[in-house]
């Protein structure tokens, strides 16, 4: 199948002097550009394994799909399709002892996730238990100390460095834990 490239995106399909981030806007042929790279990879004498990364699953799984069904692509068992997310995720369940840690991290998939271990800290400290009792909607406090932590996590400050009150860090640290 002949595919008509621009004249930028023959570029970036012909490049070879190693990796290269390809950033364009919806509807601009990123993913049609990443199959024709793979595919000139792939056909190269310089065959090796191929990882390609994006955003977003919809992505992913289409350029899975026509890498499968290109006739063209003899050996598509060297290509490795995924989300960033996905790969990372991969990453360190396989090699979560690699990168330092002694137990498989914990994946929080959601808030409900997230509001549970906050509740079970509270609880584990009898002056965190005493303050959640308090509340009048304690699942709103939780909410909201959820939403602080986020917002020291966004403005990169650790526990340590939380101009906060001692109780916070403590809550802060068991929560980064």
């Amino acid at each position: 199948m002949n595919v008509n490239l621009s004249v930028t995106q023959q570029l970036i399909v012909d490049f070879e002097k190693g990796s290269l981030l390809v950033k364009a806007g919806p509807g601009s042929g990123k993913t049609r550009v990443l199959i024709e790279r793979i595919k000139k990879i792939l056909k190269s004498k310089k065959r090796s394994k191929i990882l390609a990364l994006t955003f977003s699953n919809l992505a992913a799984e289409e350029m899975k799909s026509r890498i499968d069904e290109d006739e063209t692509i003899e050996d598509s068992n060297n290509v490795t399709i995924g989300t960033i997310h996905s790969f990372c995720l991969d990453v360190i369940q396989k090699r979560f002892d690699l990168l330092g840690f002694e137990n498989e991290p914990v994946i929080f998939e959601n808030e409900s996730d997230r509001q549970k271990m906050l509740r079970d800290i509270f609880y584990e400290n009898e002056k965190l238990r005493t303050i959640l009792e308090k509340q009048e909607n304690p699942q709103k406090f939780l909410l909201e100390c959820l939403s602080v932590i986020s917002d020291e996590k966004k403005l990169f400050v650790s526990p340590e460095e939380s101009q906060r009150s001692e109780l916070f860090k403590e809550m802060y640290a068991k929560y980064n834990d």
